[in-house]
């Protein structure tokens, strides 16, 4: 310890020799084994002492490693946890906290996918739920490394992305268990929900012309096959995707001039939350929603229904996901079945045919 200042990777070993004892007395006294191997209670006092004036806590799992408590549940995620995954991880939290062998969740880096996980695996984790942030082609990047430790596992990914070329088909042959939809077919139904509305020139928000990636490739050929015409964002894509309000404030201009000099009748987010906040912006300069013009959100956010124009959106079934996730989690059903949801349209007040 140097100037009061406790170190972040201070081991048993060094505690032992700065108290000039040997490591097995230490280890004894921190395991309650004091007494059966004969330690002075005036040394199991200095040694507490100590320990409760440095801070120092034992690994928990070490711990369960050396009493063989292996099994524990784990929880990976590498990106942000958008509105329907909040819910999703905290239904799993609750549900794998009290489990045997314990709850692990680990917010790992993208790009060090086998790094998070062999510190999973050190911990004791023997099943585990990854949680998709990004597309399967961008979350399987490392999968020739990865391959031999998701053998290891019983691992179910939550969130998966059907329908993204032939990479459904390889993963499976991993024996590992998917569970999610298929944006695409989510984008076909939007799509011709908004068509049977009348409306043609659609805005979408979050889609620039230049650059568009297979998610948005998806989104904007479902429009175009429904007769729809995107008209795209002008400004580039934000990095900082945490910013809700902000971007929906940002975006809420551009909406209003393609509703006023293009012909747009209709918004499509790809986000509740953005949507919101664009919403709120647009009704602030006198948008009238929806005689004026159609706003449609995607996931599901539970506080979508209250917001001032409740919202309509296309809603992932997030309690049947996560409990489908967890059946074959446990082990009572087959990992090589893959389970795609359908996506369900939720009608609010944020829509109306178009004038």
């Amino acid at each position: 310890m140097e100037n009061g200042k406790l170190s972040q990777t201070l081991t048993m070993t060094q505690v032992a020799g700065e108290l000039g004892l040997s490591r097995v007395t230490v280890s004894s006294v921190i395991n309650g084994k004091a007494a059966e191997r004969g330690i002075p209670e005036r040394t199991v006092r200095r040694v507490q002492a100590h320990l409760q004036r440095i801070g120092y806590v034992p690994s928990r799992s070490a711990v369960a490693l050396r009493l063989g408590h292996c099994g524990g549940t784990g929880i990976l995620h590498c990106g942000n946890l958008y509105s329907h995954l909040t819910e999703a991880f905290n239904r799993l939290t609750n549900a794998y906290t009290a489990a045997a062998g314990g709850l692990e969740i680990m917010a790992g880096r993208r790009g060090e996918l086998e790094r998070s996980m062999r510190e999973l695996m050190a911990r004791g984790v023997r099943k585990l739920v990854w949680i998709h942030t990004l597309s399967p082609e961008t979350e399987f990047a490392e999968l020739a490394q990865i391959a031999g430790l998701l053998s290891k596992m019983r691992v179910v990914v939550y969130n998966y992305n059907f329908d993204i070329g032939d990479l459904d088909a390889k993963i499976q042959k991993l024996g590992i268990g998917l569970v999610g939809v298929s944006r695409k077919r989510g984008y076909e139904k939007l799509a011709a929900f908004v068509r049977r509305l009348g409306h043609r020139r659609v805005f979408l928000p979050d889609v620039c012309r230049t650059g568009l990636n297979p998610r948005d490739r998806q989104f904007v050929d479902a429009l175009q096959a429904k007769g729809l015409a995107p008209v795209y964002a002008t400004s580039r894509k934000e990095e900082n995707l945490t910013d809700v309000i902000g971007r929906g404030t940002r975006l809420a201009p551009q909406l209003m001039a393609a509703w006023k000099h293009d012909g747009v009748t209709a918004a499509c987010f790809r986000d509740d939350e953005l949507a919101g906040a664009a919403m709120a912006e647009l009704l602030r300069r006198g948008v009238r929603i929806p005689q004026e013009l159609t706003v449609t959100g995607m996931d599901g956010h539970p506080l979508a229904a209250i917001f001032r124009v409740p919202l309509t959106t296309m809603a992932m079934p997030v309690a049947a996901m996560v409990e489908k996730t967890m059946q074959l989690l446990d082990g009572e059903d087959r990992l090589d079945a893959p389970c795609c949801f359908d996506w369900q349209l939720v009608a609010r007040g944020s829509h109306a045919r178009a004038n």
